[in-house]
């Protein structure tokens, strides 16, 4: 493997004693996601020849000192679940209730798991933690970070959505693509955003869970897309005439924050990260709030408002 090419191990069978022809390459948010099993839920990131000859991940990651430890309670993986992250010197134990534990490198180069015992056949819990808050925290530590979103190509730029579950974020998004023609669907819970040299970008190519592989990215969308403009959906229960409210710097980035995966478990080296990432892109493009009912009659209006919003914009 060329020693320039961005890859994090994946190793989930608790062996290092890997070969190449035991490697599966997945490209995913502009990584090499290299497993030492077949993953059917990055079935449609697969890269056939991939040359991996000669590569071998380092090893489960050392801890050091422990500089801190998050606890939260969310959903996953079908349950409501307590979640542990502790940050030590040289990584990130990351436990999830019922499922197992996660150790993550201080570069964010490996994910080594190890199931709980309970846990030995929940296949679906595994690929459902590891392609959330593991891999998440892995792709945080190089810059990359997850809004929990709902995004369209329409032109050149990408449009998120973000929105607390059931705000609408999908809805729209899916209305949006199906009824105007130049926008194109490209995330519908997940979207990977980072720094670029001329303003923020997205990285389209990230496993949707929710969506059949059918329906994931299709294989010649871009690595990259410039990120244009930021919608955030809040249902109104006062108002039947849905209207678009420009958020100022400091709400902006506001917004950002409340809605990138994992942050809840973030060390302070992390959300420092974070927050120069959501500061500089609430500085560089429009962050924008859309109330409306929460009614699927108005969704005609609301995308001839966005129509007209955007094409203002880029």
């Amino acid at each position: 493997m060329e020693s320039d090419v961005k890859a994090i191990a994946l190793c989930l069978q608790g062996s290092l004693a890997w070969t190449a022809s035991s490697v599966y390459p997945y490209f995913v948010a502009e990584h090499l996601l290299l497993a030492d099993r077949p993953l059917n839920a990055l079935s449609p990131f697969l890269i056939e020849n991939q040359q991996a000859a000669g590569w071998q991940p380092a090893g489960a990651p050392d801890t050091g000192v422990l500089l801190a430890t998050h606890m939260v309670t969310g959903w996953t993986a079908g349950a409501w679940r307590r979640a542990i992250c502790r940050a030590f010197e040289q990584g990130y134990h990351l436990h999830i209730e019922g499922i197992g534990r996660f150790s993550i490198g201080i570069d964010g180069n490996i994910i080594f798991f190890k199931p709980t015992e309970q846990n030995q056949a929940n296949e679906d819990a595994m690929i459902e933690t590891l392609l959330g808050p593991a891999l998440s925290i892995a792709l945080a530590v190089k810059g990359v970070f997850c809004l929990h979103a709902s995004a369209l190509l329409a032109g050149n730029h990408v449009v998120a959505f973000l929105g607390h579950s059931g705000a609408g974020k999908s809805t729209l998004a899916a209305y949006l693509a199906s009824n105007i023609e130049e926008w194109q669907y490209i995330a519908d819970d997940v979207l990977p955003i980072t720094a670029g040299t001329g303003g923020p970008v997205a990285l389209p190519r990230f496993p949707q869970l929710k969506l059949p592989a059918s329906q994931q990215i299709r294989a010649n969308m871009p690595n990259r897309l410039p990120l244009g403009s930021i919608y955030l959906l809040e249902a109104s229960t006062e108002s039947t005439c849905p209207t678009i409210e420009k958020q100022n710097r400091h709400a902006a980035t506001t917004t950002l924050i409340r809605h990138t995966v994992a942050t809840s478990l973030f060390d302070d080296r992390l959300l420092a990260s974070h927050l120069d990432l959501c500061a500089g892109i609430a500085g560089h493009i429009p962050v924008r709030r859309i109330i409306y009912p929460h009614n699927k009659e108005k969704l005609p209006e609301i995308a001839q408002m966005l129509t007209t919003d955007i094409g203002g914009t880029f």
